[in-house]
């Protein structure tokens, strides 16, 4: 397999084509095997080898599916830090009016099965934007993205017609935008109209109020304790009989939470649920 490095020498575009489908992920490279200028560097068939592998060839472009079991295609975008961002170009087999919403902000999107005539024009797109110098339109287009979904409080997956669970948060700290994944999030807390993310010892605030950030969140993964605090039930030790009838919620870092005894019921619900 040639590297990245050696295709941009001879002036071809690194590729790296990743889905979870192996006829899907073949058909694709086949496809880019008749474009003299464009050079398959890689085949990955999950997130976590897509993050590795992209991190370390640092392709030009991406062929990414977004409906992988896992990571799906908007984490792997999410979490790559190198700079500048691949162009992505977005797999999907859903009908192209349910993702209406990418064409802002991916550089293209493609539904399966391909179309050859639809896969040419992605690809001249893509070579239009990487013969800009500036090549910020990548990471232009994911902050957009992501920083959509937070504002309406939906996970991106929803244009496919996936629950609308959020999954991600962007939260402003200075200058600096952080990425934080609803898994990693211990507890929720109210404070007024904020709420206050806590994971591990930090915490970040975002305006938010609990009760709208509630009915965002997988109510397998998240439950109120307290009118004024959720808890991530994968997080969740034990529990503890507190005195006025009342629990404590005893977290697996060590975190102690009050659960009134109204949401004793639900909790219980909810946490076998999780565990069936």
């Amino acid at each position: 397999m040639s590297s990245p490095k050696g295709a941009r020498a001879t002036g071809l575009v690194a590729v790296v084509v990743v889905d979870d489908d192996d006829v899907a992920r073949e058909d694709i490279a086949r496809l880019l095997e008749g474009e003299p200028d464009m050079r398959v560097v890689a085949r990955c068939r999950d997130g976590h080898e897509a993050i590795a592998t992209i991190e370390r060839l640092r392709p030009d472009l991406l062929f990414l599916d977004v409906q992988m079991p896992g990571l799906d295609g908007l984490d792997v975008l999410a979490r790559l830090s190198m700079n500048p961002l691949p162009e992505a170009v977005l797999l999907t087999a859903n009908d192209p009016r349910a993702i209406r919403g990418f064409d802002a902000h991916a550089l293209d999107y493609l539904v399966k099965p391909i179309d050859a005539a639809r896969f040419g024009r992605a690809l001249d797109r893509a070579r239009r934007e990487l013969r800009d110098p500036r090549r910020a339109g990548a990471a232009r287009r994911l902050a957009a993205f992501l920083a959509a979904s937070a504002e309406l409080a939906i996970e991106p997956s929803a244009l496919l017609g996936r629950p609308s669970y959020l999954k991600r948060f962007l939260v402003k700290t200075g200058a600096t935008t952080v990425v934080l994944r609803a898994s990693d999030v211990d507890r929720i807390e109210a404070a007024g109209n904020y709420v206050r993310l806590h994971v591990g010892a930090r915490s970040y605030v975002v305006r938010q109020a609990i009760s709208r950030l509630e009915r965002s969140l997988d109510p397998a993964a998240f439950v109120r304790v307290h009118r004024s605090t959720l808890v991530n039930l994968a997080c969740v030790g034990a529990v503890e009989a507190h005195a006025g009838h009342d629990y404590i919620v005893r977290l697996t870092n060590g975190t102690r939470v009050r659960m009134s005894r109204s949401y004793r019921e639900e909790f219980e619900r909810r946490m076998g649920s999780s565990s069936a």
